[in-house]
């Protein structure tokens, strides 16, 4: 049986390091990218299961000037015929109305919105332990 394999995009090593060493020993693989550009790169040589992206991501640096959030992220995965039905999940620190609706609004499909995510050791280890916003559903998570 194959294992799931991850795309997370985070720019913040202490986050990408707790989600990653808690995510591999539940049995996914994980890849890692720091910005939507490398993001991109990566989905164009291989598909995962799932993409798991903060929303503020930095611009890669060799390209200072245009920098893709993770919105911006989200909406060209959702245009790719290849990857539309991609389930992807933003990990976020911003709470507020107007990011839960953005990040919504990118749908349909399996788009679903976590927020209240605010440092590393905060990744919880229970179910149901994030402040959640769904904008589709997932074969795999059980949050």
């Amino acid at each position: 049986m194959s294992r799931f394999t991850l795309l997370l995009v985070d720019a913040d090593p202490k986050s990408v390091r707790v989600l990653e060493v808690s995510l591999r020993k539940v049995g996914y693989v994980v890849k890692v990218c720091a910005n939507a550009r490398d993001a991109l790169r990566q989905l164009a040589e291989q598909r995962p299961d799932m993409i798991i992206a903060d929303t503020v991501l930095p611009a890669p640096e060799d390209d200072p000037f245009h920098a893709l959030d993770g919105y911006d992220l989200c909406r060209a995965v959702k245009s790719d015929e290849r990857l539309k039905e991609l389930p992807f999940l933003f990990l976020s620190s911003r709470t507020e109305l107007d990011d839960k609706i953005r990040g919504l609004a990118l749908g349909p499909g399996n788009t679903v919105l976590v927020v209240g995510f605010t440092h590393s050791a905060d990744f919880p280890t229970t179910p149901g332990a994030f402040d959640t916003t769904y904008g589709g559903s997932s074969p795999f998570l059980d949050i």
